[in-house]
């Protein structure tokens, strides 16, 4: 299933009218982009909002994906991300979960912020964030692997370089 830029776009903006709607306008919230899929979802939705505190955490998923689990990184911020705030989680797609969920507890369970949101672009069959809300732009009841624009080549096969 291949995604094209122009849906990309009109999901991120669909996902940034909801956000607005559903958080008020003086939280300072903490942008956290999950890579590589969350920076091209943070470009986009940079467009439609200010996005003032910008964090990268770059996650590795090993080519097949189902060879072994995801290694999450142990995230020591320098920081708090603020006691008070609400970090939004920013990713491509909700497939299994997996990564957004080992990101987001962690947050929670260091102390790093009070409140964890996902947001993905898409979701697959439903599946929705157990740490918090979850904004979604679109769900999707398809097995079939999404290629996404920005993805140079199709992640499941072996690198082309």
């Amino acid at each position: 299933m291949n995604l094209p830029w122009t849906e990309c776009f009109n999901l991120s903006q669909k996902i940034v009218e909801e956000m607005k709607g559903r958080f008020p306008a003086e939280t300072l919230p903490t942008y956290l982009l999950i890579g590589r899929g969350g920076l091209a979802m943070g470009m986009m939705m940079s467009r439609f909002c200010e996005m003032e505190a910008i964090l990268y955490l770059p996650i590795h998923h090993p080519i097949p994906y189902n060879t072994k689990p995801l290694t999450p990184y142990r995230m020591r911020w320098s920081s708090s991300l603020g006691a008070a705030s609400t970090t939004f989680l920013i990713d491509d797609i909700y497939d299994t979960g997996r990564t957004i969920e080992v990101v987001g507890e962690e947050l929670l369970v260091s102390g790093a912020c009070r409140n964890v949101v996902a947001i993905t672009l898409l979701s697959r069959h439903g599946g929705r964030f157990k740490q918090g809300p979850h904004i979604v732009g679109q769900d999707i009841n398809t097995s079939n692997h999404v290629i996404f624009p920005w993805e140079v080549y199709d992640p499941l096969q072996e690198v082309p370089f």
